[in-house]
């Protein structure tokens, strides 16, 4: 380090530490040169998962990827019977090992030091945000490029190594001798690190990528077999073979599968189990006989044809789905009928605020990022189950699959939510510096004066990306940021709004809810909030009431602080999962081994009452009906077990008793995520399983509060 001081710096580019005896030492020194010259542009390149925990593919000791989703004591544990054959433990972590420390060390590390923070694939992308979501707005994906080749074929790239799947296909070469199996065969191009041994396995040594196609083409390759067990950053093997224009195969991880899924010319694999890799693997391999007869056009449908999902379940299991999936569809025990009255609103019950979401209609925008038609509906509507009990797809009735470009919908719904006792609605609002998503139904609602139904904005100030989407892709479409005068632009398109007499107001303050705060500096947030109160108060109103959501970098036992810290009138409990202490997970029996969702147990949160908060803050409280985002985020989701109207009314009695104790009575609200957040599971609209439920047990709630006072 003395012999690094002594030169003048204008660039460091970290690619990896693994190698150095301290990267305590490394991240300090690079930190404190840093902080000695702020112009030194540091760059972090994610090659690897190394700062994520040492063992750097994030695979554990059964060289599996691990989801990055085991609790302390399992990562400790796991780091340890890795030892450092597979994992790179420095000097400062060689006696005891944590995994938190190392993240909060490199969390530091990224967020006051790191400009730039490049990945190289959306599923590495992804990876890295769950692990420091923080890092977002420093984040780029950088695709690498592999160029095409004039010519092509297909096998198993690169050296069978422990990390690169030698186990997979070691299993499957012994099931292939076992069974003589005599209509496939394995070619190895690369070296045997792991030393395989079997018949169907031909070892073709080391090879330069030029002599690449001439290789695959002199061996009449079909089909190239990406057998990695970790999720790439990015996949050079399978970007060759699918350069070469022909089917690629590999489990459903990382930047591999990202490289498939975008090439249209492969398959995905879920399951390493080598009868099920045998029957893919065949299944997906085209014919190597064309017809004399056949044109070109038919011989790229028939290979089409030929490139199908496979998934094979065992006897057992599939029946216990099957049978599952017709009695959950014939089950109406939970079925909940319309009520035939409304509820008779009291002055001192609390106002239930549910957060209400606009995307139900055609925009120009996704007809161009995700194809004509695309709505909240089109990832609601195809959501399969991941384990028996996911009860998926979740289907709406009385309204039904709505459309939101005309008023009827939302007449219907503000009527359902008056008869419940809703109060009123906090609708999203998208604004990119004057640029404004999907504000069609708000504007209709600031039209429709017969549409009496109490509202106030709810910013959703973060990135526009893909992951709204398709699940995978966080590619930034609309960037979020605060330019000098987006203050006066702010009020100028939601003033209308505020001095509209159905806008939700706290002591002449119309409210107004930020999603996040961290997305842009501190001084720029604080500089906003205060001139969009200076204008709220030359138009009339005593300033706006700003509030934010209860965020997971947030100190929770400090949230006081924050509230202060950032000017803010209050904070909302808003998220399912963040914020919340006392969520336990659960492990289910998933039917896609490759799934990495996480399930969270509701039923000992509830009837243990962890939701009510100690705080010297002005928390306004807030719970969900359900929660589940496998819609959006497919096998990589977070749902809520045994979350049910039950359990709902449990909670929302006791934050209505915690509200009227804990509140003045004008700040007395609580909040619902969501009205109709479909493709998150979170919606009180009524559906197919249960019927009415959620909004009689709100209303039930309600009503039943003014005979049960409780002390808090």
């Amino acid at each position: 380090f003395e012999d690094l001081n002594k030169i003048k710096y204008s660039k460091i580019i970290i690619n990896n530490l693994f190698s150095w005896p301290s990267v305590k030492k490394v991240l300090t020194w690079i930190a404190s040169y840093k902080t000695a010259n702020p112009s030194v542009c540091v760059e972090f390149k994610g090659h690897d998962y190394f700062s994520i925990c040492p063992s750097f593919t994030l695979q554990d000791y059964n060289h599996r990827f691990c989801g990055i989703r085991a609790d302390e004591a399992e990562c400790n544990d796991c780091v340890k019977r890795l030892g450092n054959q597979h994992t790179f433990l420095d000097e400062d972590n060689e006696a005891v090992f944590s995994v938190s420390n190392w993240r909060k060390m490199w969390h530091t590390f990224f967020v006051n030091t790191v400009d730039s923070f490049e990945v190289f694939s959306p599923s590495s992308s992804e990876i890295f945000l769950k692990a420091y979501p923080d890092v977002a707005p420093k984040l780029k994906l950088i695709p690498h490029k592999i160029s095409s080749f004039d010519c092509c074929n297909v096998a198993i790239l690169g050296h069978a190594s422990i990390y690169k799947g030698s186990e997979v296909v070691r299993e499957l070469c012994t099931y292939l001798d076992e069974n003589q199996i005599e209509d496939m065969q394995l070619y190895l191009f690369g070296l045997n690190v792991e030393g395989i041994s079997s018949t169907h396995l031909k070892e073709m040594g080391e090879y330069e990528r030029h002599a690449l196609p001439e290789l695959l083409k002199k061996n009449k390759i079909d089909l190239v077999f990406i057998p990695s067990t970790c999720p790439e950053t990015f996949c050079y093997t399978a970007g060759e073979s699918i350069a070469l224009g022909y089917p690629t195969a590999c489990f459903d991880l990382g930047g591999q599968a990202d490289q498939v899924r975008a090439s249209e010319n492969g398959i995905i694999l879920y399951s390493d189990e080598p009868d099920y890799l045998y029957t893919a693997l065949k299944s997906a391999c085209p014919s190597t006989v064309e017809s004399e007869n056949e044109t070109e056009s038919e011989q790229k449908t028939s290979a089409a044809q030929t490139l199908t999902r496979t998934v094979v379940l065992q006897d057992k299991t599939s029946r216990d789905f099957l049978k599952w999936m017709y009695q959950q569809r014939d089950d109406k025990s939970n079925y909940v009928a319309e009520a035939k009255d409304s509820i008779k609103m009291n002055a001192t019950m609390p106002k239930v605020i549910a957060f209400y979401l606009p995307q139900f209609h055609d925009v120009p925008e996704n007809v161009i990022w995700f194809g004509r038609g695309f709505s909240e509906w089109s990832n609601t509507s195809q959501t399969l189950p991941q384990f028996i009990g996911h009860r998926q797809p979740q289907v709406p009735i009385d309204v039904g699959y709505y459309n939101l470009e005309t008023n009827n919908v939302m007449h219907r719904q503000a009527e359902l939510a008056k008869k419940y006792g809703i109060y009123g609605f906090s609708v999203y609002y998208y604004w990119f510096s004057g640029k404004k998503l999907m504000e069609q139904p708000l504007q209709r609602l600031l039209k429709d004066k017969d549409l009496d139904f109490p509202f106030f904005l709810f910013w959703a100030n973060e990135h526009w990306t893909r992951l709204w989407g398709n699940g995978a892709d966080r590619e930034i479409l609309y960037k979020m940021e605060l330019l000098q005068d987006d203050a006066e632009k702010f009020m100028e398109d939601a003033l209308p709004y505020m001095k509209d007499p159905r806008y939700i107001k706290i002591d002449n303050k119309p409210v107004l809810n930020i999603y996040k705060l961290k997305l842009v500096p501190k001084k720029d947030f604080i500089q906003f909030v205060t001139s969009i109160r200076n204008i709220a108060k030359k138009n009339g109103f005593d300033g706006v009431y700003v509030t934010s959501i209860i965020d997971e970098w947030m100190d929770t036992s400090n949230l006081d602080a924050i509230q202060k810290e950032y000017t803010l009138d209050a904070l909302i409990e808003f998220s399912s999962i963040f914020g919340r202490t006392g969520l336990n997970l659960k492990k289910e029996n998933f039917l896609d081994p490759a799934c990495s969702s996480y399930c969270y147990d509701v039923d000992d949160y509830v009837h243990n009452r962890k939701y009510l908060r100690q705080t010297k803050a002005n928390v306004f409280a807030g719970l969900f009906p359900n929660w589940d985002n496998s819609p959006r985020r497919y096998n990589r989701s977070a749902s809520i077990l045994q979350s049910n109207p039950e359990n709902y009314k449990m909670w929302l009695s006791d934050l209505i008793q915690w509200t009227k104790a804990c509140h003045k009575p004008n700040e007395q609200f609580i909040f619902v995520n969501a009205w109709n957040e479909w493709a998150e599971g979170a919606h009180l609209e009524p559906d197919t399983y249960y019927g009415y439920a959620y909004l009689q047990k709100t209303r039930e709630a309600l009503e039943e509060s003014e005979q049960n006072q409780k002390d808090f």
